[in-house]
């Protein structure tokens, strides 16, 4: 006879091998269907494409392929429990990534690199100011309407709260 924490243990690994959606997944590209499909090297593989491509317009993105940010290292990274130092050193590194990837909200392969950097690094949640003073200068833009929909607003500027109630109105 299976007790109730064996059945409970079934059912969630059962859940890990098909893919069961998770809730909290945020993403600028895909839906949740979409997101669920694709595993972290890929959206890496797409995020270094995006940046190559960028690279033929500016030498600054080129620099910025070579980022740990986009290295394979990065998919062994979580963010929510690295050290405060090593925390510090990600956010100085993303704050230079938005800088740089700013200018080409509009092309493809910015998009793709922000893709990666919400995935692996949560920019959303933990770097929600530096995103929208990045963009901001697009703000009439569907993408950044949508930029806007997925940050969460808990350490983000307070200055630049007046923005939330556009995000509440989708």
């Amino acid at each position: 006879m299976e007790t109730d924490l064996a059945k409970q243990l079934r059912v969630l690994s059962g859940a890990a091998k098909f893919g069961v959606r998770r809730k909290d997944r945020a993403s600028l590209l895909f839906t949740p269907e979409e997101l669920d499909r694709l595993d972290k090297q890929t959206i890496l593989e797409m995020a270094r494409s995006g940046l190559i491509s960028l690279g033929a317009t500016d030498t600054s993105v080129a620099t910025l392929r070579e980022s740990p940010l986009f290295s394979a290292a990065s998919l062994r990274s979580d963010r929510e429990s690295i050290t405060a130092k090593d925390d510090s050193k990600v956010n100085s590194m993303i704050k230079e990534a938005l800088f740089v990837l700013s200018p080409y909200l509009l092309l493809p392969g910015a998009r793709k690199a922000l893709e990666h950097l919400i995935q692996r690094y949560k920019i959303h949640v933990y770097n929600g100011s530096e995103i929208i003073r990045a963009f901001l200068p697009f703000h009439q833009t569907p993408i950044f309407a949508k930029i806007l929909s997925l940050i969460q607003w808990r350490d983000t500027d307070a200055r630049l709260h007046f923005l939330h109630a556009a995000q509440k109105q989708g």
